[in-house]
């Protein structure tokens, strides 16, 4: 802008960063805002601004707004800064060639709308990382994205707070690759660099990552390429499958014994068996009853007698279950299972038990009957 004197400063812009611009002081008016197309005109793709004035409406107070270049502007182009309400406050900026591209956190720090990010790589110790020799894809939330999901940087303080930030910043690079804006097609997924995967959504409206929409895309850096994103990206929440077991047996201190020899569940329950690591080999082997050594054929079997074993078996029936130790049935190893009301198989059923009590007592009767009609056969012979 014009100086008192009507000198006309111009300020010199590299153009491999982006710049923050905000008011020194707040001359009411002379709201300011810059463009690649002239006084008031729209600017063209190769410049990407975001924040707050537009191009007929510029900055007052403490508003501010951050200006990119993206791949194909060049120092031929040109870059003005007008005062949207007096058509004669106009001035070109002086553009220069960067001697070299900055790397990833470099170029996110200059960019002044991504101070929250920047500072969580340093707090997490990404900083060095992602200054290596990636290639790598980074999906960029800006400070007032870091604002929205309420993320205070100041809580994040001990070593698991840390961790939990870390695989959050993680879950926006993607390392090995670099993903440019022409790369992306509608329903692509990545693997993110905490071995997460994200979806890419491509329609008229634009290019979304999950439910962030990108503002603005191929940022260039030595070391890969910057995305910018309206939104925090959440990695999904990793859900520890439900544990089958409604009873865990293992072995006991003594070696020689299941931890748990007489135990009662329910119709449906799974009951487990596991050990890791024990000093000898041991396995589930059904048997034919509660004292019996015989191996039940088509049984309830874990297999071959192991150090480490995690068998586990469903009950779909009443019943008890009578199981052993096979190399340990010397020692008595064995244990018993009682489901819902618990059916002995060693014992007869109900039914059997009434058979097999009426059953002597018809052939005693008949025993008898026959008896007496010897005897009254015989006696007929001697009269």
């Amino acid at each position: 802008f014009q100086d008192p004197n009507g000198v006309n400063p111009v300020t010199e812009l590299d153009i491999s960063n982006a710049y923050k611009f905000q008011r020194l002081n707040n001359p009411s008016t002379h709201p300011f805002y810059v463009g690649d197309s002239g006084y008031k005109t729209q600017s063209t793709d190769k410049v990407f601004i975001t924040g707050d004035g537009s191009n007929t409406a510029g900055i007052s107070d403490d508003e501010s707004f951050t200006v990119f270049f993206k791949e194909g502007f060049t120092i031929d182009d040109r870059l003005d800064y007008f005062c949207t309400v007096h058509q004669d406050m106009i001035a070109q900026f002086k553009l220069v060639a960067p001697a070299t591209l900055g790397e990833i956190p470099a170029v996110a720090n200059s960019t002044g709308a991504h101070n929250s990010l920047v500072t969580a790589l340093i707090k997490t110790n990404l900083i060095e990382v992602l200054q290596g020799d990636g290639p790598f894809t980074v999906f960029a939330p800006t400070d007032d994205a870091f604002t929205a999901a309420e993320i205070n940087l100041d809580d994040y303080d001990t070593d698991e707070e840390k961790a939990v930030l870390r695989d959050l910043l993680l879950y926006h690079v993607i390392s090995g690759s670099v993903i440019n804006a022409a790369d992306i097609t509608d329903g692509m997924t990545a693997v993110t660099a905490n071995d997460d995967a994200i979806s890419f959504t491509v329609s008229e409206d634009g290019v979304k990552i999950g439910e962030a929409n990108v503002s603005d895309a191929d940022i260039a850096a030595s070391n890969g390429v910057i995305h910018v994103i309206d939104k925090i990206l959440t990695p999904p929440v990793d859900v520890a499958p439900a544990d089958p077991c409604d009873v865990t047996i293992g072995i006991d201190s003594s070696g020689y014994a299941f931890d748990q020899v007489d135990v009662k569940v329910n119709v449906g329950d799974t009951v487990c068996w596991k050990w890791t690591n024990s000093a000898m080999a041991h396995n589930v082997a059904q048997t034919t009853g509660i004292s019996s050594n015989e191996i039940l054929a088509g049984g309830v079997y874990s297999g071959a007698a192991a150090a480490t074993v995690d068998f586990n078996h469903t009950f779909t029936e009443d019943t008890t279950f009578y199981y052993v130790c096979e190399p340990h049935i010397s020692w008595n190893m064995r244990g018993i299972i009682t489901v819902g009301t618990g059916v002995d198989a060693a014992a007869p059923s109900s039914e059997t038990d009434e058979t097999s009590e009426s059953t002597p007592g018809f052939l005693l009767a008949g025993s008898i009957i026959a008896m007496l009609g010897a005897v009254v056969l015989l006696t007929r012979k001697n009269q």
